[in-house]
């Protein structure tokens, strides 16, 4: 399966976290090889808020709040992200802010302006340096990343007051080579010794949900667009009654029960951590009130829609306990394999 990483260090009013592993912060940049060059490999990394009725805390809190983990990877990007594999010069790294239902950028008066930390822009290092230092013509990393928090904090309070959908499937369906960066998308490479050297992008998409893709038209279907708690409740049902000794992932395969898969080529470069998944089959004491968990059946058509509709790589978290163990997990995910 699949994993993503965050070492904090913020710079905006977040408390660090983590300690990057000695391999990562090496001063060997760390490279890898596709037979015909040497590849360094730069984050495209999206972060993408399910701002459903999920935000509401009231009625589903949870121990680390969304917002929280946004600003975890922000704090992360300076100390940490920038400096993987070893890099010190020429960083190319992309951060942005993206959202499943395009109409909340102009129902919450979303600047997208101030969501996105680029930077590709500098094509020398001095000027990247510069940035990072606040010093010069060339802009102010810490002024951009405050900004950042800031349009964060002022969106999940304006959403919560407004809380609308979320169509995580077209949103997936509809990424496109504007926000996926393929191979090739760095116009840089250099020979050396007679090796090689070229810069590649990962694009690296966290997407904050809790599993539940509401879609009431498709209940009754089998193979639709959508996992609502309806369908869920259908499935289960189904598989108590007709299981007949199947384990309930041969049943979800005999039935042919699933989320339709997308066509979209570009999946094949993302790698998708999905956080915070809900199962709301647990009652508040965190006592389970069905034999087949919400969860269990999140994670089985999930696994099955990521799959077939061909992502690189991906991997699926109920909600975290703790920040340490959010950071855990994406730290695992990005750098341990």
């Amino acid at each position: 399966m699949k994993k993503i990483a965050i070492i904090l260090a913020m710079t905006v009013g977040v408390t660090a976290a983590l300690v990057l592993p000695s391999s990562v912060a090496s001063e060997s940049p760390e490279v890898k090889s596709d037979n015909k060059a040497k590849i360094t490999e730069h984050f495209n990394m999206m972060i993408v808020p399910d701002l459903s009725n999920r935000i509401d805390t009231e009625m589903r809190p949870k121990p680390v709040s969304d917002q929280r983990i946004i600003q975890s990877i922000l704090g992360n990007i300076q100390d940490g992200f920038l400096k993987s594999q070893g890099r010190r010069t020429n960083q190319k790294d992309r951060f942005q802010l993206l959202f499943t239902n395009q109409t909340l950028i102009t129902k919450h008066r979303i600047n997208t302006e101030d969501l996105l930390l680029d930077f590709s822009q500098f094509d020398k290092q001095k000027h990247r340096i510069d940035y990072i230092k606040g010093r010069g013509d060339n802009g102010s990393f810490n002024v951009d990343l405050s900004k950042m928090d800031n349009e964060v904090g002022e969106l999940y309070k304006s959403a919560k007051q407004d809380i609308g959908g979320a169509d995580i499937w077209s949103f997936m369906k509809n990424l496109n080579s504007s926000k996926i960066k393929v191979p090739g998308s760095i116009q840089t490479s250099r020979t050396m010794d007679g090796e090689e050297y070229k810069n590649e992008y990962r694009n690296i998409l966290i997407l904050l949900t809790d599993g539940y893709i509401e879609a009431g038209r498709y209940s009754n279907k089998k193979l639709c667009p959508s996992l609502s708690q309806n369908r869920m409740s259908q499935f289960r049902k189904s598989f108590i009654r007709n299981g007949n000794d199947r384990t309930i992932e041969q049943f979800f395969i005999d039935e042919g029960y699933g989320i339709t898969p997308i066509m979209n080529p570009l999946l094949k470069e993302i790698e998708i951590i999905v956080m915070e998944l809900d199962d709301r089959s647990v009652n508040q004491n965190g006592n389970a009130t069905e034999d087949i968990s919400d969860m269990d059946i999140i994670k089985l058509f999930w696994s099955d829609w990521l799959t077939k509709s061909g992502v690189k790589k991906y991997e699926l978290y109920s909600k975290a306990a703790s920040e340490s163990e959010v950071d855990n997990n994406i730290k695992d995910f990005i750098f341990l394999n």
